[in-house]
């Protein structure tokens, strides 16, 4: 044994216990030699007795926690089903129910290590339990379906075609959310009583198969079990059938459903079995769930269920006669954060179905963003329900007990210890820290069936009323200074600015129904997350429309919408901005539709000014679609990009269209010696050729043209095809820029194109081949590795984008190329990142994006001529980085796409919250603590620490970008002085 685990285990929360598991494993003959295995195998033992008895069977699978590279993965379900399948040693129906269980509970080491050795997030954890799950279902349910089709005939139904069948799954597992000792609460279903199966009915054909599903899962055998069962939820609950036909199951919720079927029904999702089964359940049982309309009848339900939860609880307690803290059952635990959700779901979704979310922390964001809750409080449940969930984990994998109950005296020391409580009194720090986040969870959970406005906004309401009748500015800053605005002195010329006009819902002598808004706007504002951000846009917007009364009125009447609003003016000042250039798109807020990428509207009988109203109008309303649903969460930093990217491809191509027209009517087609038409195209490069664009991003372009060729206007003057393409190019370039209500659409940077701004703006095809064989620098060849065709004429799009691709991978990379782009890249750090004391640029910046650009590209120019078949050959850095990473080519790959990713998210973030053109991390403790928890920062549900959201994103940021810069100094060389 490598004294690396000796030493680890003396530092564990439980010294003798890790080193007796050690010896015990050491017995069983596992090779404990590598000291690898003192961060990984040592923390699992600490956690786990129940993994150390099985690893005491099995010793070899120690080997895999050697492998720290490999254990940074999450678990898929591909790995998982090669799991299974290599444990399968027979055809019946034990040999099955052995391989589920081995793969189970080898899911299970690697699981718990990447949980509690490299601190795998919560939801990341719930999501590979779940996923362990679903393969464990889908493999019993194709077993059970061929063993009693085998053994009694196939179900058909009266037309001879095969019945369907599937598996529903709700709760946890429906959420993906299953922790380590969770029940599986399933549903099974069929498509139809009609038909036949052998000597039996359909009915008991497919009871059979629902019988073994559920043997093969949930029975103990002697590896123990993969996951008990809970058929509860079924129609009818324990005394109905086992398994349902579609027809029944509509007739049964229709006739008997009670709300709390309807709450279940929320988490349903299909994990095994006909998927279009599954959809067609859903479908038929859709307008039963979701109603569009609320009825007082479904409110007492829900709140009639809240008192139940409470009740149930005390009468338990009273019954065993414990005083142990249940994290799921007692006051403000588990059970009551997932109520929560649910019953707003269960009252909004039916009219939004954008809050259709199985997932807890999914949902929570959904309301979030439509503005059901507020931003502290979606903070506030995340973070409760992170913690608790966590505490959960710890508890049950010890013994792989189904227990959320809180242990007492040293084994409560022991666990918070292992969560990281290092203090004296470790255990009672860590009950403190949970009892403060119940408290917080109770009483939202007690304000839920409660009067529509809370005593704080009650009091929020009544300081807006006083502001508002406050006879002079100094009353108004008082009476901001006492709501705790920094600066109310500022805040209060805000008001009285925009006050001065009668018509506005912020002036003393509005109308009664202007006044309300007023009010009820401003009390948003009090209780928003930013709110002299926005105070300062909502004034201005409040300005913008006071010619427009009938958008005012329409807010009047609409409260949620206020509440969006004005979580938008707090959150973003780039969104905010551009709703202030077009107030009517307001209703994109109100009734938003998820973001799509969809072409621009270019019917083309518009004229050329209309023509670029409406794209702009297209942009905004693609951007603002875009901008929610990312603060919201719903999008990741990949999906942004390809919606922005695809949104600016639409009004390129439709403005480089409109050049091409104007410029064939004003000097003819362009033709060639032939007589045919000559083509152009435009290329983007950058973030536009990697679909990677973010807010704000310029478009970087190069425009190409055929051959040589004239054009001849309708006067005979001549034009040549290079002056003819330039025009295009000029003209493309001039309406892009237009002004216009909603800004100019982009900004075109064309200084990537050969001879940089002393070249010509447009190039000939052969004459850009020429340039990048015989001139051009290294890094222009880099930049082509990001080039792609983004409008013009297909056929010669084509053949651009071939010659293209030639001219980056089909010849040699230049003999000087790692050091040469090393020289570039101090460049950039030092004369465009200008990081200093308390800066940091996460694009340009020391270990940033372009650290991270600069290793795909160089791999991809040195190995993707001799890989023409691979994925090398992509302008998108995360596909290059994954591609890179098959290979073989670069061993971090996985690492580095996981920095990209947090790397763009804060770009993303820092430009939506604060409009800046460059991406820049301020250190000042209030600016880091506000983008942290724009980022999602969940930090508070671990241990209690000196260092707020800001110092751990910060921390992040340090160690992200050290681990990058070693990867580019390993690769290109260190720089002697960095």
């Amino acid at each position: 044994m490598h004294s690396s685990l000796t030493d680890a285990a003396d530092a564990t929360a439980d010294p003798q216990g890790v080193r007796t598991r050690l010896a015990r494993l050491s017995e069983a003959g596992a090779d404990l030699s590598r000291p690898a295995l003192a961060g990984t195998l040592v923390p699992l033992l600490d956690n786990s007795r129940f993994l150390t008895t099985w690893l005491a069977k099995h010793p070899h699978e120690i080997d895999a926690l050697a492998d720290l590279e490999a254990l940074h993965a999450p678990l898929g379900p591909e790995v998982l089903q090669g799991w299974y399948e290599a444990a399968l040693r027979g055809d019946d129906e034990r040999a099955a129910a052995t391989a589920l269980r081995q793969m189970k509970h080898r899911a299970f080491v690697r699981i718990t290590t990447r949980d509690v050795a490299l601190h795998a997030p919560v939801p990341e954890t719930c999501r590979e339990l779940s996923a362990v799950a679903d393969v464990a279902l889908r493999n019993a349910t194709r077993f059970a379906r061929a063993a009693v089709q085998e053994r009694h005939g196939a179900a058909i139904d009266a037309s001879g075609h095969p019945i369907a069948f599937c598996v529903l799954a709700m709760g946890k597992l429906g959420g993906l959310e299953l922790n380590y000792s969770s029940d599986v609460d399933l549903l099974y279903f069929y498509a139809t009583d009609e038909g036949s199966a052998g000597q039996l009915t359909p009915h008991e054909h497919f009871r059979r198969v629902s019988e073994m599903v559920t043997r093969l899962v949930g029975e103990v055998g002697d590896q123990g079990l993969v996951f008990r069962v809970d058929l509860r939820l079924r129609p009818e609950g324990n005394g109905g059938p086992l398994c349902n036909a579609l027809a029944s199951t509509e007739r049964y919720y229709e006739t008997w459903g009670r709300t709390w079927e309807r709450v279940a029904w929320l988490r349903a999702r299909h994990v095994a079995g006909d998927a279009e089964l599954s959809r067609a359940v859903s479908r038929t049982l859709g307008p039963w769930i979701y109603r569009r309309t609320i009825d007082y009848s479904m409110i007492d339900d829900v709140a009639s269920m809240k008192a139940r939860i409470l009740a149930q609880r005390k009468a338990t307690r009273a019954l065993d006669g414990t005083t142990r803290l249940d994290l799921k059952l007692d006051r403000g635990g588990i059970r009551a954060i997932e109520f929560f959700v649910n019953a707003l779901q269960l009252v909004h979704a039916g009219r939004a179905p954008e809050l259709r979310d199985a997932s807890t922390l999914g949902a929570l964001e959904r309301l979030f963003a439509a503005g059901h809750i507020s931003e502290g409080e979606r903070g506030a449940l995340a973070s409760a329900y992170l913690l608790f969930r966590r505490v959960e984990h710890r508890v049950q994998m010890e013994d792989e007990r189904q227990t959320q109950q809180l242990p007492s005296g040293p084994s409560l020391s022991r666990l918070a210890r292992r969560l990281g409580f290092m203090g004296d009194r470790p255990g009672v720090e860590l009950r403190e820290t949970i009892d403060r986040h119940r408290e917080a969870v109770g009483l939202l959970f007690d304000a839920l069936m409660a009067e529509p406005q809370s005593p704080r906004i009650d009091d929020e309401i009544d300081r807006a009323r006083a502001l508002l009748a406050a006879p002079d500015r100094a009353r108004r800053a008082a009476l901001l200074a006492n709501a705790g605005l920094a600066d109310p002195e500022q805040a209060a010329h805000v008001i009285e600015v925009a006050g001065r006009q009668p018509q506005s819902p912020l002036s003393r002598h509005a109308s009664t129904t202007m006044g309300r808004l007023g009010v009820s706007l401003l009390a948003e504002v009090l209780h928003s997350a930013e709110p002299e951000r926005a105070l300062t846009h909502l004034a201005t917007f409040a300005s913008a429309l006071v010619g427009r009364p009938i958008y005012l009125r329409n807010l009047a009447e609409r409260p949620r919408l206020q509440r969006i609003l004005v979580s938008l003016f707090a959150g973003s000042d780039f969104l905010s901005e551009h709703l202030l250039r077009r107030p009517d798109l307001i209703d994109e807020l109100y009734d938003r539709r998820p973001p799509a990428a969809r072409p621009p509207p270019t019917p083309s009988n518009l004229d050329t000014e209309t023509l670029i109203d409406a794209l702009g109008r297209f942009k905004q309303e693609q951007l603002i679609r875009i901008g929610l649903a990312d603060l919201a969460g719903e999008l990741d930093v990949v999906a942004v990009g390809r919606l922005m990217t695809s949104s600016a491809e639409g009004v390129l191509r439709a403005v480089f269209e409109r050049a091409l027209a104007e410029t064939e009517a004003r000097r003819g087609p362009p033709l060639d010696a032939s007589g045919d038409r000559i083509p152009c195209c435009v290329v983007g490069l950058g973030k536009l050729g990697g679909r990677e664009l973010t807010y704000g991003s310029d478009l970087d372009v190069v425009f190409l043209y055929a051959s040589k060729g004239v054009a001849t206007d309708h006067r005979g003057r001549t034009s040549t095809m290079l002056e003819w393409a330039t025009r295009v190019a000029q003209r493309t370039i001039s309406l892009l820029g237009l002004p216009t209500r909603s800004g100019a659409l982009f900004t075109v940077d064309t200084q990537l194109r050969p001879g940089g701004r002393q070249g010509t703006l447009v190039s000939r095809l052969g004459r850009f081949a020429e340039y990048h064989e015989g001139r051009a620098q290294p890094w222009e060849r880099l930049a082509l590795v990001r080039a792609r065709v983004v409008a013009g004429d297909p056929a010669f799009a084509a053949l651009a984008g071939a010659e293209i691709e030639r001219l980056t991978y089909g010849r040699p990379p230049p003999a000087d190329l790692r050091s040469t782009m090393r020289r570039l890249r101090m460049r950039v750090e030092t004369e465009v990142a200008r990081e200093g004391a308390g800066r940091y640029n996460p694009k340009s910046g020391r270990g940033g994006l372009v650290d991270i650009e600069f290793i795909a590209q160089v791999l991809q120019i040195e190995h993707g001529g001799a890989r023409r078949k691979q994925t090398l050959r992509t302008p998108n850095t995360l596909e290059a980085l994954d591609a890179l990473g098959e290979a073989g080519l670069l061993p971090q790959a996985a690492r580095l796409a996981d920095a990209w990713r947090f790397l763009r998210r804060l770009e993303h973030r820092i430009r939506v919250m604060r409009a800046q053109a460059v991406p820049e991390i301020r250190t000042a403790p209030e600016a880091l603590d506000r983008l942290a928890r724009r980022l999602g920062d969940r930090a508070a549900s671990m241990a209690p620490s000196e260092e707020g959201p800001g110092e751990r994103l910060l921390q992040d940021y340090l160690r992200t970008t050290h681990a990058v810069r070693a990867q580019f100094d390993s690769m290109f060389g260190a720089d002697n002085g960095a």
